[in-house]
């Protein structure tokens, strides 16, 4: 199984509760488009987002033009206010086991996920995937806009790293 974990695309500023892309964010979803047409990236089976408007529209260009089925995970949305480190964390870890488990199983073998969530969700994760990279390195810190990772999950639960880049419109 592929697992594309991405930070949405550049936001606006309103509402300020849930806002929109912006301009250049809708322009970065494009350019995530135009990177999976150009085989740059590979084509989703599977897009995966938070409630958060925002992580649908970064992944709502890939979701028109290849069909891959699609669903909000809570298990992706932000940060809660009245929600521990502790439990964010085991939010953060219930969604990332939960692919573990599934690339174990045959019929994923094929599979292509792209996860759209937040930034300080991204950096969670980083915490507590079993990779064969160190993600907490200087190498993997700081997460724009657009910004994604790619990972081959083993049957062996390993993710491996890919790549790393972004979607710059």
């Amino acid at each position: 199984m592929i697992f594309i974990l991405l930070r949405h695309g550049h936001k606006s500023m309103d509402p300020p509760e849930n806002p929109n892309l912006s301009v250049k964010g809708h322009e970065q979803a494009r350019q995530l488009l135009k990177m999976v047409q150009d085989n740059a990236l590979p084509v989703p089976t599977v897009c995966l987002y938070s409630d958060k408007i925002r992580t649908k529209e970064t992944l709502n260009d890939l979701i028109e033009n290849f069909k891959p089925k699609h669903e909000i995970k809570n298990e992706l949305n932000l940060r809660e206010m009245n929600e521990t480190a502790q439990q964010f964390r085991a939010r953060v870890q219930k969604l990332v086991n939960l692919y573990t488990y599934q690339a174990s199983q045959p019929e994923n073998k094929n599979q292509v996920v792209y996860a759209c969530t937040h930034y300080d969700w991204v950096e969670e994760a980083m915490t507590v995937i079993d990779s064969d990279k160190n993600l907490t390195s200087f190498e993997f810190a700081g997460w724009s806009p657009a910004q994604f990772i790619q990972f081959q999950i083993g049957e062996d639960g390993i993710w491996m790293f890919k790549s790393r880049g972004a979607a710059n419109g």
